[in-house]
């Protein structure tokens, strides 16, 4: 996939997930694919992923789930991957 929309692989360093199989399978995953070309590519689950997981449980959570979502919200705008995005360099 990434090589059809002209990026190449061994660019990328690092990868967001939703933790599902497909993407984080240990033979055919993407994130193992990835590290073909790249064995130190760091990949993690998404926190907004974690985060809307966490709001599934109950309402038990949910001062958890909001304190989550202030911190999303706040590092959002100040994130390096926001800082890269303004630079034009965010493929997505």
């Amino acid at each position: 996939m990434l090589n059809e929309r002209g990026i190449d692989p061994k660019t990328v360093v690092s990868i967001a997930t939703d933790g599902a199989p497909a993407m984080t399978g240990r033979e055919r995953g993407v994130v193992q694919q990835l590290k073909e070309h790249h064995p130190d590519r760091m990949s993690r689950h998404s926190i907004v992923h974690q985060s809307v997981l966490c709001a599934s449980l109950g309402e038990e959570l949910s001062e958890v789930m909001e304190t989550i979502m202030r911190l999303v919200n706040y590092l959002t705008p100040s994130s390096a991957l926001q800082h890269i995005s303004d630079r034009g360099q965010c493929y997505f």
